[in-house]
């Protein structure tokens, strides 16, 4: 493997590590619009939604701070998990930070938030929000229709994408936002239970 030539650098040995895996992420991407029509039937596993957060920092961190974007996270490390597929949450992380990077062309901020739902027993909430221009009230009840997008290039996809992974996992996602004061999406995934996320006593 090219990885294991001993004449690489380590900052080299780095970089094709990150490109191998932004690889196998598309790949998983691509399967996810194949399947788009179709809702999830992989075996649902106890899921970490820090660990989801995390496994995409990893990989986003470094872009996001070229393109001037600066990353809060308060993560409750004490949360229970919710059931699922680990990667479609991965990709369900990945989507709505591309979405705020994207919104900010100048810069700015990116804060997610996992917390317990206040109020709500059995809940667990990932909050992303952003300091872009926000998103105009017309416009808000479309953003999670099929390849509606408000940019050039977009396909339109990837928030349609978050909105059926979150449902088929049995969660709900919501979308507060103001004109000139940023987006915030709040998702709530229920805590797993033996029998949903086959955990074993």
């Amino acid at each position: 493997m090219l990885l294991e030539n001993e004449d690489l650098s380590p900052v080299v040995r780095e970089d094709l590590g990150v490109i191998h895996r932004q690889a196998q992420r598309v790949t998983r991407l691509l399967q996810s619009l194949l399947s788009y029509a179709r809702p999830l039937t992989s075996e649902p596993v106890a899921v970490d939604v820090n660990r989801a957060v995390d496994e995409i920092l990893a990989l986003a961190e470094t872009q996001l701070a070229k393109a001037g974007v600066r990353i809060v996270t308060t993560l409750d490390r004490s949360l229970p998990p919710t059931s699922g597929d680990s990667s479609a949450l991965e990709q369900v992380v990945l989507n709505l930070i591309t979405n705020a990077r994207q919104a900010m062309d100048d810069g700015g901020e990116i804060r997610i938030v996992t917390r317990m739902a206040a109020g709500e027993s059995g809940w667990i909430e990932l909050v992303v929000s952003d300091t872009g221009p926000g998103i105009p009230p017309e416009i808000v009840s479309k953003i999670f229709d099929p390849f509606f997008s408000t940019k050039a290039t977009g396909t339109g996809l990837g928030l349609s994408i978050t909105y059926r992974i979150v449902r088929d996992h049995g969660g709900t996602i919501d979308v507060r936002s103001t004109p000139g004061h940023g987006t915030e999406f709040i998702l709530r995934f229920r805590v797993a239970t033996d029998a949903s996320a086959g955990l074993t006593g």
